[in-house]
């Protein structure tokens, strides 16, 4: 106990059974657990609470505001997770939610990776917005195999885009296997 009062009121971190905790470097005040919770202390006279974070509507990762010199920043809390137990993010590599869920930020589920190996992510979980389940589509999955039936048996792009009322280079990209490739 006499060790604890010795050291500095800005090295005392949260306690909490299995639970490792780290200071967010440049934060004074801050810290982040290997759970994905951040904590801080900057108010409710220096006691520990954690913060409630936000979610972002489009994507679903959850994010948090902190603050330095009393302007507020905000920061991904993945990112956070991982910056303050495994290091800066290496360049060209983004954070990878393993388990493909975006508000899951327990330091065992998250990585730095490359586009391509986040792009394969995506992927295997099923959260690639690929085919008709992409906001801009204009033609359904289930229409895609008659479109390149009918295009092998010799029908014209322009004949097949007028009928499903799309540009005719939409059905040329189908045709060469530049668009719907997951759909077979």
């Amino acid at each position: 106990m006499a060790n604890r009062l010795s050291m500095s009121f800005e090295s005392i971190l949260p306690e909490q059974k299995g639970v490792e905790f780290r200071h967010v470097a440049g934060f004074p005040g801050y810290c982040v657990s290997d759970n994905g919770d951040v904590w801080s202390r900057r108010s409710r006279a220096g006691i520990w609470h954690k913060l409630s974070p936000g979610r972002n509507v489009q994507y679903g990762h959850l994010h948090v505001e902190l603050y330095q010199a009393g302007k507020p920043r905000q920061f991904y809390v993945h990112a956070l997770v991982l910056t303050s137990f495994v290091g800066s993010c290496p360049d060209g590599m983004g954070c990878r939610h393993l388990d493909g869920n975006p508000a899951n930020n327990q330091l065992s589920n998250l990585c730095w990776g490359t586009p391509k190996e986040n792009q394969g992510d995506r992927v295997r979980h099923g959260t690639v917005t690929c085919g008709e389940r992409n906001g801009s589509a204009k033609l359904k999955d289930a229409q895609i195999p008659e479109i390149r039936r009918r295009l092998a048996a010799g029908e014209s792009q322009r004949s097949l885009a007028r009928e499903y009322g799309v540009n005719h280079g939409t059905i040329g990209c189908l045709q060469h296997g530049k668009t719907w490739k997951a759909v077979t």
